[in-house]
């Protein structure tokens, strides 16, 4: 995790822990969502996502359990960003990317030399 990530969850974690005892109860959690994230959740939306944070189901999100929810959020944007490039490139869903998809992606609105699209294939 890098030194910047870590500050700014750790900073997250602290405005969140209203009551300064180092866990995020179920209300903590629901006042953090709706600040950092601007709408409120429901009471279900709650209970779910405090269900899939609180790893050792002792009533309350630690530290260690927020960073690991805050990586693994992170991760999964990540994974959709790629999943999102690829279906840009897999033209007619096959699931793999043709020399013929990539040229076509890359002359998009370019005039590029085809030459110079097999070099870069190449």
């Amino acid at each position: 995790m890098a030194k910047k990530d870590k500050e700014k969850i750790d900073l997250v974690f602290k405005e969140m822990d209203q009551s300064g005892d180092g866990k995020l109860d179920r209300e903590e959690i629901r006042a953090g969502y709706a600040a950092f994230h601007g709408r409120t959740i429901s009471d279900q939306e709650a209970n779910e996502l405090f269900a899939k944070v609180d790893a050792d189901n002792n009533g309350s999100v630690d530290y260690s359990e927020f960073v690991v929810a805050c990586m693994s959020e992170k991760k999964l944007l990540n994974e959709k960003k790629i999943k999102a490039a690829f279906k840009m490139f897999d033209a007619d869903g096959g699931g793999s990317i043709t020399k013929e998809e990539i040229k076509k992606v890359l002359s998009v609105g370019q005039n590029i030399d085809p030459e110079a699209v097999n070099d870069m294939l190449a």
